[in-house]
Formats: C-alpha cells, structure tokens, sequence
C-alpha cells in the first residue's frame, strides 16, 4: 500500500497541527541560510543588519526555530532580499 504525501513533511511525519506554520518557519529559514551559504552575507553582518544576535543567527542557520516567529523570519529575509 502506497503512502500519499501531502507535500509538507511536518504533516506527514510529526502530524503538527501547526505544520503550515513550522514550514513557512522552515523554509524562511532554509532561505536565510542560503544567503549565507552562497557567500551573499556573513553571519556578523546578518546579525548587524536584521538586529539579531549571533546565537540567534545560528539558531536560524541550525533550524532551532522554537521561540522565532513567522513575520521574524521572514522581516530577515525581506532586509536581505532589499539589501543582497
């Protein structure tokens, strides 16, 4: 018997009744750290410039996101879109 995926891997595996949220965290998430992967910023001056400490940057870089909220996320992203 074939397994149906929704598309969302917080739905299908953890059943989070919040999954829309912990995605868009996700790849909000997953975006800021490409930034950062590609060499279009570096963790200092992505803390500078989005108002977060180092330890948050690496949280996001890490994909802890408990305690980040969606509009954090994605106000980061949106400055490095601007800036980048």
């Amino acid at each position: 018997m074939a397994l149906r995926s929704s598309a969302n891997l917080f739905r299908d595996l953890l059943n989070a009744e919040n999954h829309v949220e912990l995605k868009a965290k996700h790849d909000a998430a997953a975006s800021i750290r490409k930034y950062l992967a590609d060499g279009k910023i570096t963790p200092g001056d992505l803390s500078e410039q989005c108002g977060l400490t180092p330890p948050q940057v690496s949280k996001i870089v890490g994909f802890r996101l408990q305690g980040f909220s969606i509009d954090e996320l994605n106000g980061a992203l949106a400055l490095l879109r601007r800036n980048g």
